[in-house]
């Protein structure tokens, strides 16, 4: 009787202690394997989770980083901010010592002008009393020279 490769197999397997021996070893085997693949599985797991400890500790640092720099970016400016401010008050200051100063040459310019003019008239007077007088000397000395003559 002659058997296929299927019938053999299965006959072998089943009848033969040496096939079960070598079968109980496979299942012993892959048992092993299956704790070994479970238990790395754990051991990625933990480092996994250890991993993204280290990224949060990293970000936690980061960020720690990121807030000094910032409070020191915002002291600087503050400090930028406070100086603006008193150069402003010092340009103002100055401003308004130049708004008093300018106002008070205007008003020497005023009064200057207001002398100036009140000279100006002075000047025409003197100027007329002046032909007035040169008109009475004139007539004077005719009047002299006529009663010399």
């Amino acid at each position: 009787m002659r058997l296929n490769r299927r019938e053999f197999y299965l006959r072998v397997s089943v009848r033969t202690p040496w096939n079960r021996m070598l079968k109980s070893l496979l299942i012993l085997w892959e048992i092993l394997f299956l704790v070994q693949t479970g238990f790395s599985q754990v051991l990625d797991i933990e480092k996994e989770i250890e991993f993204i400890a280290q990224d949060y500790e990293a970000v936690k640092k980061e960020l720690s980083l990121t807030r000094q720099a910032y409070q020191k970016l915002k002291e600087e400016y503050q400090n930028l901010l406070k100086d603006y401010e008193g150069k402003i008050k010092e340009l103002e200051k100055e401003r308004q010592i130049l708004q008093d100063d300018k106002s008070q040459f205007l008003s020497e310019i005023a009064n200057l002008k207001n002398q100036l003019s009140n000279l100006e008239n002075q000047r025409t007077n003197l100027t007329s009393e002046k032909t007035l007088l040169e008109n009475k000397l004139k007539t004077l000395e005719s009047q002299n020279n006529a009663q010399l003559v």
